[in-house]
């Protein structure tokens, strides 16, 4: 978050959009056209703070906490299928920028087939703050995949940031994708009856899979 708000002061002519107004496309992309199916909805952000309850955006309980950790899931994981990790091998699957923005930071390095959540591994990621003022975290990415832009470098809609891969708390290759909105209030992007509006120019159906 601090880095975020440097930025602000820094390039203050960077925000140059109404505050939430961006709409984001699915940040997931197959260069190989014969993989028609390639990805699918895991768990959804949870929308209820209290121990022992989840609550998706639609309501539902495809989400998680971790017990005593006080941690209710932040973002939106997108897990690889059907043979996950034959497709991170074969590097095919881009995680993609959803909307015009800047790079805040950058990290890679970290090794990537872990398969637990019980661990202090680091996550390969990438911060993109968008032209509204609201940002993404793009995490559990492929080593040595990861964009070599730096810091207020700017970044289109649509561009490879990395590859799907299984860095730090992960257990299989996945991109947990993290938002908030311009006053870096944790924002869940699918619009719904237990939550906000939608922020993708097309949403995808819920997908319960309990």
């Amino acid at each position: 978050k601090e880095q975020i708000d440097a930025f602000k002061k820094e390039f203050p002519d960077s925000i140059s959009l109404d505050p939430n107004s961006v709409k984001l496309i699915w940040p997931l992309e197959s260069s190989d056209s014969s993989q028609y199916a390639y990805d699918a909805v895991s768990v959804y952000m949870d929308h209820d703070p209290r121990p022992g309850k989840l609550q998706d955006y639609n309501c539902g309980q495809q989400t998680y906490e971790i017990p005593g950790k006080g941690y209710n899931h932040q973002g939106t994981d997108i897990f690889l299928w059907p043979f996950a990790w034959d497709m991170m091998d074969r590097e095919i699957i881009q995680v993609v920028s959803a909307a015009d923005g800047y790079i805040i930071d950058v990290i890679d390095g970290n090794f990537d087939r872990n398969c637990t959540i019980g661990s202090p591994a680091v996550a390969n990621t990438v911060v993109v703050i968008h032209k509204d003022g609201s940002f993404a975290i793009y995490a559990h990415l492929k080593k040595g995949s990861v964009t070599k832009k730096t810091y207020g470098d700017p970044i289109k809609q649509g561009e490879t940031i990395g590859l799907v891969g299984s860095s730090g708390q992960s257990t299989g290759p996945h991109l947990h994708f993290e938002l908030y909105d311009s006053k870096e209030k944790l924002t869940d992007p699918f619009g719904g009856e237990c939550s906000d509006i939608s922020w993708w120019e097309k949403q995808r159906p819920y997908h319960n899979t309990q």
